[in-house]
Protein backbone atom coordinates (compact mmCIF):
# COMPACT_ATOMS: atom_id res chain seq x y z
CA UNK A 1 0.00 0.00 0.00
CA UNK A 2 1.69 3.25 -1.05
CA UNK A 3 -0.78 5.15 1.23
CA UNK A 4 -2.36 8.31 -0.50
CA UNK A 5 0.69 9.29 -2.57
CA UNK A 6 -0.29 10.48 -6.31
CA UNK A 7 0.68 7.56 -8.68
CA UNK A 8 2.98 9.61 -11.32
CA UNK A 9 5.51 6.94 -12.23
CA UNK A 10 5.02 7.16 -15.95
CA UNK A 11 6.32 3.22 -16.49
CA UNK A 12 3.72 2.19 -13.78
CA UNK A 13 1.17 4.15 -15.55
CA UNK A 14 1.58 2.61 -18.97
CA UNK A 15 1.62 -1.11 -17.90
CA UNK A 16 -1.73 -0.24 -16.23
CA UNK A 17 -3.16 1.66 -18.81
CA UNK A 18 -1.58 -1.46 -21.66
CA UNK A 19 -3.87 -3.83 -18.73
CA UNK A 20 -6.90 -1.82 -18.93
CA UNK A 21 -7.12 -1.39 -22.80
CA UNK A 22 -6.95 -5.12 -23.17
CA UNK A 23 -9.71 -5.80 -20.67
CA UNK A 24 -11.89 -3.65 -23.29
CA UNK A 25 -11.54 -4.56 -26.49
CA UNK A 26 -14.91 -3.37 -27.40
CA UNK A 27 -13.87 0.54 -25.68
CA UNK A 28 -11.20 0.62 -28.13
CA UNK A 29 -12.30 -0.22 -31.23
CA UNK A 30 -15.13 2.71 -30.27
CA UNK A 31 -11.92 4.85 -29.67
CA UNK A 32 -10.39 3.63 -32.98
CA UNK A 33 -13.45 4.11 -34.67
CA UNK A 34 -13.84 7.91 -34.04
CA UNK A 35 -15.84 7.39 -31.02
CA UNK A 36 -14.44 10.06 -27.67
CA UNK A 37 -16.51 8.86 -24.98
CA UNK A 38 -14.39 5.58 -24.28
CA UNK A 39 -11.59 8.01 -23.21
CA UNK A 40 -13.06 9.37 -20.41
CA UNK A 41 -14.00 5.24 -18.92
CA UNK A 42 -10.22 4.40 -19.44
CA UNK A 43 -9.56 7.64 -17.45
CA UNK A 44 -12.17 6.48 -14.83
CA UNK A 45 -10.65 2.76 -15.18
CA UNK A 46 -7.43 3.49 -14.59
CA UNK A 47 -8.06 6.18 -11.78
CA UNK A 48 -10.18 3.60 -10.41
CA UNK A 49 -7.44 0.65 -10.26
CA UNK A 50 -5.14 3.14 -8.30
CA UNK A 51 -7.83 4.46 -6.10
CA UNK A 52 -7.60 8.13 -7.07
CA UNK A 53 -4.23 8.43 -7.47
CA UNK A 54 -3.37 8.28 -10.00
CA UNK A 55 -2.75 11.89 -12.47
CA UNK A 56 -5.72 12.33 -14.54
CA UNK A 57 -3.27 14.32 -17.23
CA UNK A 58 -0.33 12.11 -17.40
CA UNK A 59 -3.13 9.18 -17.89
CA UNK A 60 -4.62 11.19 -20.38
CA UNK A 61 -1.52 11.53 -22.35
CA UNK A 62 -0.88 8.18 -22.16
CA UNK A 63 -4.07 7.15 -23.71
CA UNK A 64 -3.43 9.72 -26.46
CA UNK A 65 0.09 8.41 -26.98
CA UNK A 66 -1.36 4.96 -27.55
CA UNK A 67 -3.90 5.40 -30.22
CA UNK A 68 -2.33 8.44 -31.80
CA UNK A 69 -4.68 11.22 -30.79
CA UNK A 70 -4.76 14.92 -31.42
CA UNK A 71 -7.17 17.04 -29.55
CA UNK A 72 -8.87 20.37 -30.78
CA UNK A 73 -10.56 21.42 -28.11
CA UNK A 74 -13.64 23.58 -29.35
CA UNK A 75 -14.85 26.20 -27.22
CA UNK A 76 -18.39 26.83 -27.95
CA UNK A 77 -20.14 30.15 -27.23
CA UNK A 78 -23.14 29.67 -29.42
CA UNK A 79 -24.33 31.57 -32.37
CA UNK A 80 -26.22 29.94 -35.68
CA UNK A 81 -23.01 27.78 -35.86
CA UNK A 82 -24.68 25.96 -32.24
CA UNK A 83 -28.28 26.76 -33.37
CA UNK A 84 -31.15 25.34 -34.85
CA UNK A 85 -34.09 26.94 -36.88
CA UNK A 86 -37.70 26.01 -35.84
CA UNK A 87 -40.40 26.16 -38.00
CA UNK A 88 -41.42 30.00 -37.84
CA UNK A 89 -37.47 30.38 -39.36
CA UNK A 90 -36.03 31.75 -36.25
CA UNK A 91 -32.71 30.87 -34.84
CA UNK A 92 -32.33 29.60 -30.94
CA UNK A 93 -28.59 28.90 -29.96
CA UNK A 94 -28.02 25.08 -28.74
CA UNK A 95 -24.90 22.59 -28.01
CA UNK A 96 -22.92 21.62 -30.14
CA UNK A 97 -22.43 17.50 -29.06
CA UNK A 98 -24.08 16.38 -31.94
CA UNK A 99 -22.28 18.18 -34.51
CA UNK A 100 -19.09 17.49 -32.77
CA UNK A 101 -20.10 13.76 -33.14
CA UNK A 102 -20.86 13.61 -36.41
CA UNK A 103 -17.90 15.74 -37.50
CA UNK A 104 -15.77 12.95 -35.11
CA UNK A 105 -17.40 9.93 -37.68
CA UNK A 106 -16.25 12.13 -40.87
CA UNK A 107 -13.72 10.51 -43.66
CA UNK A 108 -12.81 13.85 -44.52
CA UNK A 109 -11.36 14.27 -41.24
CA UNK A 110 -8.12 12.79 -40.01
CA UNK A 111 -9.04 9.60 -37.98
CA UNK A 112 -6.32 10.63 -35.48
CA UNK A 113 -8.42 13.52 -34.48
CA UNK A 114 -10.81 13.92 -31.36
CA UNK A 115 -12.90 16.67 -30.19
CA UNK A 116 -13.22 18.18 -26.62
CA UNK A 117 -16.34 20.99 -26.47
CA UNK A 118 -16.47 23.46 -23.64
CA UNK A 119 -19.45 25.49 -23.82
CA UNK A 120 -18.79 28.79 -22.16
CA UNK A 121 -22.26 30.50 -23.32
CA UNK A 122 -25.39 29.46 -25.07
CA UNK A 123 -26.10 32.96 -26.93
CA UNK A 124 -26.86 34.32 -29.95
CA UNK A 125 -23.74 36.41 -30.03
CA UNK A 126 -25.84 40.54 -30.48
CA UNK A 127 -26.73 39.23 -26.68
CA UNK A 128 -23.07 38.84 -25.50
CA UNK A 129 -22.06 40.76 -22.24
CA UNK A 130 -19.24 41.28 -20.15
CA UNK A 131 -19.28 38.48 -18.46
CA UNK A 132 -19.38 35.96 -21.82
CA UNK A 133 -16.12 37.74 -23.22
CA UNK A 134 -14.47 37.06 -19.49
CA UNK A 135 -15.06 33.56 -19.18
CA UNK A 136 -14.36 33.49 -22.79
CA UNK A 137 -10.86 35.03 -21.95
CA UNK A 138 -10.27 32.67 -19.24
CA UNK A 139 -10.78 29.48 -20.41
CA UNK A 140 -8.93 30.34 -23.66
CA UNK A 141 -6.25 31.69 -21.44
CA UNK A 142 -6.34 28.52 -19.34
CA UNK A 143 -6.09 25.96 -22.85
CA UNK A 144 -3.23 27.85 -24.22
CA UNK A 145 -1.03 27.58 -20.58
CA UNK A 146 -1.73 23.91 -20.98
CA UNK A 147 -0.15 21.28 -22.94
CA UNK A 148 -1.50 18.32 -24.92
CA UNK A 149 -4.41 20.39 -27.54
CA UNK A 150 -3.43 20.46 -31.18
CA UNK A 151 -5.46 23.79 -31.91
CA UNK A 152 -8.53 25.42 -30.31
CA UNK A 153 -11.57 26.28 -32.33
CA UNK A 154 -13.92 28.90 -30.95
CA UNK A 155 -17.66 28.45 -32.59
CA UNK A 156 -19.18 32.22 -32.02
CA UNK A 157 -21.94 33.73 -33.91
CA UNK A 158 -21.41 36.42 -36.55
CA UNK A 159 -22.92 39.60 -35.71
CA UNK A 160 -20.06 40.36 -32.78
CA UNK A 161 -17.60 38.21 -34.11
CA UNK A 162 -15.47 41.07 -35.50
CA UNK A 163 -15.27 42.63 -31.64
CA UNK A 164 -14.66 39.57 -29.91
CA UNK A 165 -11.55 38.35 -32.87
CA UNK A 166 -10.25 41.94 -32.40
CA UNK A 167 -10.13 41.31 -28.65
CA UNK A 168 -8.34 38.34 -28.70
CA UNK A 169 -5.86 39.32 -31.33
CA UNK A 170 -4.75 42.46 -28.93
CA UNK A 171 -5.35 40.47 -25.58
CA UNK A 172 -3.37 37.06 -27.13
CA UNK A 173 -1.24 38.17 -30.60
CA UNK A 174 1.08 35.60 -30.43
CA UNK A 175 -0.49 32.27 -28.77
CA UNK A 176 1.74 29.39 -28.81
CA UNK A 177 -0.82 27.09 -30.53
CA UNK A 178 -3.60 27.65 -33.56
CA UNK A 179 -6.69 29.76 -32.32
CA UNK A 180 -9.55 29.70 -34.94
CA UNK A 181 -12.81 31.75 -34.67
CA UNK A 182 -15.67 30.43 -36.55
CA UNK A 183 -20.05 31.56 -37.28
CA UNK A 184 -22.09 30.58 -39.54
CA UNK A 185 -24.36 32.86 -41.71
CA UNK A 186 -27.01 30.04 -41.37
CA UNK A 187 -27.51 26.86 -39.24
CA UNK A 188 -27.43 24.31 -42.28
CA UNK A 189 -23.87 25.73 -42.92
CA UNK A 190 -22.90 24.52 -39.67
CA UNK A 191 -21.04 21.42 -39.91
CA UNK A 192 -19.33 23.01 -42.64
CA UNK A 193 -18.02 25.93 -41.05
CA UNK A 194 -16.65 23.91 -37.87
CA UNK A 195 -15.12 21.11 -39.89
CA UNK A 196 -13.08 23.85 -42.06
CA UNK A 197 -11.89 25.91 -38.80
CA UNK A 198 -11.09 22.36 -37.57
CA UNK A 199 -8.87 21.92 -40.02
CA UNK A 200 -7.09 24.70 -39.84
CA UNK A 201 -6.33 24.19 -36.10
CA UNK A 202 -4.59 21.60 -37.02
CA UNK A 203 -2.74 22.40 -40.28
CA UNK A 204 -1.88 26.10 -39.40
CA UNK A 205 1.05 27.53 -37.60
CA UNK A 206 0.36 29.11 -33.80
CA UNK A 207 -1.57 32.02 -34.47
CA UNK A 208 -5.21 33.57 -34.36
CA UNK A 209 -7.49 33.20 -37.36
CA UNK A 210 -10.65 33.41 -38.40
CA UNK A 211 -11.81 30.81 -40.89
CA UNK A 212 -15.08 31.43 -42.55
CA UNK A 213 -16.17 29.06 -45.78
CA UNK A 214 -12.67 28.02 -45.41
CA UNK A 215 -11.19 30.99 -45.96
CA UNK A 216 -8.73 32.30 -43.74
CA UNK A 217 -9.13 35.74 -42.40
CA UNK A 218 -7.16 38.01 -40.21
CA UNK A 219 -8.94 38.81 -36.69
CA UNK A 220 -7.52 42.15 -37.25
CA UNK A 221 -9.82 44.47 -39.02
CA UNK A 222 -12.54 41.96 -39.60
CA UNK A 223 -15.57 43.05 -40.63
CA UNK A 224 -19.46 41.38 -41.29
CA UNK A 225 -20.33 42.03 -44.63
CA UNK A 226 -23.31 39.63 -45.72
CA UNK A 227 -22.08 40.39 -49.51
CA UNK A 228 -18.58 39.32 -48.74
CA UNK A 229 -17.88 35.52 -49.55
CA UNK A 230 -18.75 34.17 -46.29
CA UNK A 231 -19.81 37.07 -44.81
CA UNK A 232 -16.52 38.55 -43.90
CA UNK A 233 -13.93 40.30 -44.79
CA UNK A 234 -11.00 42.27 -43.74
CA UNK A 235 -10.59 45.88 -44.15
CA UNK A 236 -7.00 47.88 -45.15
CA UNK A 237 -5.27 44.74 -45.16
CA UNK A 238 -3.70 42.39 -48.35
CA UNK A 239 -5.85 39.86 -49.93
CA UNK A 240 -5.58 37.33 -48.74
CA UNK A 241 -4.66 38.60 -45.50
CA UNK A 242 -1.65 37.70 -44.05
CA UNK A 243 -2.15 35.60 -40.73
CA UNK A 244 -1.76 36.21 -38.23
CA UNK A 245 -0.33 40.23 -38.33
CA UNK A 246 2.23 41.11 -36.44
CA UNK A 247 3.56 44.50 -36.16
CA UNK A 248 4.14 47.40 -33.44
CA UNK A 249 1.06 48.17 -33.21
CA UNK A 250 0.08 44.98 -31.27
CA UNK A 251 3.50 44.46 -29.52
CA UNK A 252 3.52 47.68 -27.91
CA UNK A 253 -0.20 46.63 -25.76
CA UNK A 254 1.66 44.81 -22.27
CA UNK A 255 0.70 41.52 -21.90
CA UNK A 256 -2.20 41.18 -19.26
CA UNK A 257 -2.21 38.92 -16.32
CA UNK A 258 -5.64 37.23 -16.87
CA UNK A 259 -7.17 37.07 -13.48
CA UNK A 260 -10.05 34.86 -12.58
CA UNK A 261 -13.55 35.16 -14.19
CA UNK A 262 -15.53 37.22 -12.13
CA UNK A 263 -11.92 39.52 -11.59
CA UNK A 264 -12.09 39.92 -15.30
CA UNK A 265 -15.76 40.67 -15.66
CA UNK A 266 -16.00 43.18 -12.99
CA UNK A 267 -12.64 44.87 -15.01
CA UNK A 268 -14.60 45.01 -18.32
CA UNK A 269 -17.49 46.15 -17.12
CA UNK A 270 -15.70 49.22 -15.51
CA UNK A 271 -13.81 49.27 -19.38
CA UNK A 272 -16.79 49.35 -21.35
CA UNK A 273 -18.83 51.72 -18.60
CA UNK A 274 -16.10 54.35 -19.57
CA UNK A 275 -15.93 54.05 -23.58
CA UNK A 276 -18.98 55.16 -26.22
CA UNK A 277 -18.71 54.09 -29.63
CA UNK A 278 -20.57 56.73 -32.07
CA UNK A 279 -21.28 57.11 -35.41
CA UNK A 280 -21.12 60.86 -36.72
CA UNK A 281 -23.88 62.09 -39.11
CA UNK A 282 -25.47 64.76 -40.45
CA UNK A 283 -27.24 66.91 -37.56
CA UNK A 284 -25.42 65.31 -34.37
CA UNK A 285 -25.07 67.78 -31.63
CA UNK A 286 -21.86 68.41 -29.27
CA UNK A 287 -24.57 68.18 -26.49
CA UNK A 288 -25.25 64.55 -26.92
CA UNK A 289 -21.23 63.71 -26.30
CA UNK A 290 -21.44 65.90 -23.33
CA UNK A 291 -24.17 63.96 -21.92
CA UNK A 292 -22.27 61.05 -22.42
CA UNK A 293 -19.74 62.53 -20.24
CA UNK A 294 -21.74 63.40 -17.49
CA UNK A 295 -22.93 59.81 -18.09
CA UNK A 296 -19.30 58.63 -16.84
CA UNK A 297 -17.52 58.25 -20.54
CA UNK A 298 -14.15 58.97 -20.46
CA UNK A 299 -12.85 57.61 -23.66
CA UNK A 300 -15.17 57.88 -27.32
CA UNK A 301 -14.52 55.89 -30.83
CA UNK A 302 -15.73 58.29 -33.20
CA UNK A 303 -16.74 56.58 -37.08
CA UNK A 304 -15.99 59.77 -38.92
CA UNK A 305 -16.44 60.32 -42.67
CA UNK A 306 -13.70 59.44 -45.30
CA UNK A 307 -10.43 59.96 -44.39
CA UNK A 308 -11.76 61.78 -40.99
CA UNK A 309 -14.07 64.37 -41.25
CA UNK A 310 -16.86 65.50 -39.12
CA UNK A 311 -18.38 69.43 -38.73
CA UNK A 312 -16.44 71.50 -36.54
CA UNK A 313 -18.50 74.56 -37.50
CA UNK A 314 -19.89 77.15 -34.72
CA UNK A 315 -23.30 75.38 -34.30
CA UNK A 316 -25.68 73.51 -32.40
CA UNK A 317 -25.97 71.13 -34.63
CA UNK A 318 -21.51 69.94 -34.70
CA UNK A 319 -18.99 68.24 -32.87
CA UNK A 320 -17.10 71.69 -31.86
CA UNK A 321 -18.75 72.35 -28.16
CA UNK A 322 -18.21 68.64 -27.13
CA UNK A 323 -14.25 68.77 -28.02
CA UNK A 324 -13.92 71.98 -26.10
CA UNK A 325 -15.93 70.21 -23.05
CA UNK A 326 -13.69 67.28 -23.51
CA UNK A 327 -10.66 69.08 -23.49
CA UNK A 328 -11.23 70.51 -20.11
CA UNK A 329 -12.04 67.02 -18.79
CA UNK A 330 -9.15 64.90 -19.99
CA UNK A 331 -11.81 62.95 -22.39
CA UNK A 332 -10.20 61.19 -24.96
CA UNK A 333 -11.42 60.94 -28.93
CA UNK A 334 -10.20 58.31 -30.82
CA UNK A 335 -11.24 58.44 -34.92
CA UNK A 336 -12.11 55.93 -37.35
CA UNK A 337 -13.91 55.71 -40.80
CA UNK A 338 -17.14 54.94 -41.84
CA UNK A 339 -15.27 53.24 -45.18
CA UNK A 340 -12.69 51.73 -45.58
CA UNK A 341 -9.37 53.64 -46.12
CA UNK A 342 -6.97 55.49 -43.80
CA UNK A 343 -7.81 58.36 -40.90
CA UNK A 344 -5.04 60.03 -41.36
CA UNK A 345 -6.44 64.53 -40.59
CA UNK A 346 -4.13 65.19 -43.66
CA UNK A 347 -6.40 66.12 -46.75
CA UNK A 348 -9.25 68.52 -44.99
CA UNK A 349 -9.46 71.75 -43.00
CA UNK A 350 -12.31 70.22 -41.10
CA UNK A 351 -9.50 67.31 -39.87
CA UNK A 352 -6.61 70.01 -39.58
CA UNK A 353 -8.93 71.31 -37.30
CA UNK A 354 -10.06 67.89 -35.53
CA UNK A 355 -6.47 67.39 -35.13
CA UNK A 356 -6.27 70.98 -33.42
CA UNK A 357 -9.35 69.89 -31.09
CA UNK A 358 -7.14 66.93 -29.56
CA UNK A 359 -8.79 64.13 -31.72
CA UNK A 360 -6.56 61.31 -32.51
CA UNK A 361 -6.55 59.32 -35.53
CA UNK A 362 -7.01 55.60 -35.81
CA UNK A 363 -5.15 55.25 -39.30
CA UNK A 364 -5.98 51.78 -40.91
CA UNK A 365 -7.53 50.43 -38.04
CA UNK A 366 -11.51 49.55 -37.93
CA UNK A 367 -14.25 50.77 -35.27
CA UNK A 368 -14.46 47.31 -34.27
CA UNK A 369 -10.64 46.74 -33.96
CA UNK A 370 -10.07 50.13 -32.38
CA UNK A 371 -12.69 50.04 -30.09
CA UNK A 372 -11.29 46.55 -28.89
CA UNK A 373 -8.03 48.09 -28.56
CA UNK A 374 -9.00 50.46 -25.90
CA UNK A 375 -10.59 48.05 -23.69
CA UNK A 376 -7.21 46.13 -24.21
CA UNK A 377 -5.42 48.84 -22.95
CA UNK A 378 -7.66 49.64 -20.35
CA UNK A 379 -7.51 46.19 -19.21
CA UNK A 380 -3.70 46.33 -19.05
CA UNK A 381 -3.65 49.85 -17.38
CA UNK A 382 -5.80 48.51 -14.34
CA UNK A 383 -4.48 49.26 -10.75
CA UNK A 384 -2.29 52.18 -12.18
CA UNK A 385 -3.11 56.05 -10.96
CA UNK A 386 -5.47 57.57 -13.58
CA UNK A 387 -3.50 60.05 -14.43
CA UNK A 388 -0.70 57.19 -15.27
CA UNK A 389 -3.18 55.08 -16.87
CA UNK A 390 -4.52 58.08 -18.65
CA UNK A 391 -1.35 58.41 -20.74
CA UNK A 392 -0.89 54.75 -21.15
CA UNK A 393 -3.78 54.49 -22.72
CA UNK A 394 -3.29 57.66 -25.56
CA UNK A 395 0.14 56.50 -26.09
CA UNK A 396 -1.37 52.68 -26.81
CA UNK A 397 -3.72 54.39 -28.97
CA UNK A 398 -1.52 56.76 -30.97
CA UNK A 399 0.96 53.64 -31.82
CA UNK A 400 -2.04 52.56 -34.00
CA UNK A 401 -1.83 54.96 -36.21
CA UNK A 402 0.96 52.54 -38.04
CA UNK A 403 -0.13 51.88 -41.22
CA UNK A 404 -0.82 48.14 -40.71
CA UNK A 405 -2.12 47.69 -44.19
CA UNK A 406 1.41 48.05 -44.99
CA UNK A 407 3.00 46.79 -42.31
CA UNK A 408 4.59 49.61 -40.73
Amino acid sequence: ERGWELVTDRRELENLVRTVLAANPRAVAQLEGGDSKPLGFFIGEVMKRTSGRAEPGVVKELLKEAFGLRFVQILSMGGAITGSSGSDGEVSPGALHQLIARLGQEQELPRHLRFEEIEISRILSEEILPEDWAALITALDGHLSREGAAGIVIAHGTDTLAYTAGLLFWLFPEPPLPVVLTASLATRDAASALREAVLAAVREPPGLYVCMEGRLLSPLNLKFERVAPGGFRNWNLPEPAETPVHGHAAAVLPPLRVPRREALTARLEAAINRVCVLKVYPGMKGDTLIALMNAGVRWFVLELYDTGTANLRESPYSLRKAFLEGRERGVQFFCTSQQEGIVDFAGYVTSHELWREGAVPMGALTTESAYTRLLAALLAGEGQPESERADAVLRIMEEANADIARGA
